[in-house]
């Protein structure tokens, strides 16, 4: 189980559900005809993944980690921070 380490999931140990840090989509594994997706734009999804998936925050992950999610939980996260991330990107191409 990969809980934090920035080299656990690659191409040759790729993470299951919940699992992080991961950097791209083929860091994790497939999960059935949707599969998972690496949410690596939500800084700090692994923390809440962990208390999703295991009733409690793993002390492996940092604020920065990121975690493989189903594709459907994606869009669902994608579409409640859609408005906070634009925001982000807003602020940052101001500066």
């Amino acid at each position: 189980m990969c809980t934090g380490s920035n080299d656990c999931c690659n191409l040759n140990n790729r993470c299951g559900l919940g699992e992080g840090d991961c950097d791209t989509n083929t860091d994790c594994m497939s999960g059935g005809p949707k599969g998972l997706v690496c949410m690596n734009w939500v800084k700090d999804s692994c923390r809440r993944e962990s208390r999703t998936y295991l009733g409690y925050t793993h002390p492996g992950f940092s604020v920065t980690d990121t975690c493989c999610v189903l594709a459907q939980q994606y869009r669902t996260y994608y579409e409640e921070w859609k408005p906070e991330v634009d925001a982000l990107a807003a602020e940052m191409r101001r500066r």
